[in-house]
């Protein structure tokens, strides 16, 4: 039938698989601070440039000096960090709410992971640059009171308002109002 056919045998399995499957879950996921230490270094380099050059910079600057990992057994190479399973930081989004974690995040129950005291140390020092200047701190600028109110009292949370769920959350306090039964309906003018 057609072009192609289809070859059943199977396929002998390498033991290399198995090994970085194992290496990888080895350990607890690892928060890393090289990413948010670079960026960090080069917007305070660059303060009275345009924006589009600090982050041309900003990106160059954590190229040319994040760490570079090979592993062993891996036939495609590289990573943005060193742990198998490592997470780097974006302070220039948001760092409040893991530095509030700081203490708990390896021993929370949903999403541990491993932060040396080191890592802490390294990310309190680039976290404080970023105060007023994330675009969280631009995203809040932007909202009603009613909005950062009803998120004060977890009757929402933005979970990612980097991208084009910016307009909803500014406004989000409307369909909160037109939601509560009060009878104070503002209706969705979005």
């Amino acid at each position: 039938m057609g072009l192609y056919t289809y070859d059943s045998t199977p396929i002998p399995k390498s033991d290399r698989i198995p090994k970085l499957v194992e290496n990888l879950y080895a350990k607890m996921p690892e928060i890393e601070s090289a990413r948010a230490v670079l960026i960090t270094e080069s917007y305070k380099q660059t303060e009275n440039e345009p924006m589009i050059i600090r982050r041309a910079k900003a990106f160059q600057h954590i190229l040319e000096n994040i760490p570079i990992t090979i592993r062993d057994l891996e036939l495609v190479v590289g990573s943005s960090t060193l742990a198998p399973r490592g997470c780097q930081t974006f302070p220039e989004f948001s760092y409040e709410w893991l530095e509030a974690e700081f203490d708990t995040v390896e021993t929370r129950s949903a999403d541990p992971f491993y932060i040396s005291e080191q890592t802490k140390k390294e990310l309190k020092e680039a976290n404080a640059y970023w105060k007023g200047r994330t675009t969280s701190d631009l995203a809040t600028a932007y909202m009603e009171p009613e909005t950062l109110l009803d998120m004060e009292h977890n009757i929402f949370t933005p979970g990612n308002y980097f991208y084009n769920e910016i307009l909803l959350i500014i406004r989000i306090h409307v369909l909160v109002e037109s939601s509560r039964g009060d009878g104070m309906s503002t209706g969705l003018d979005l």
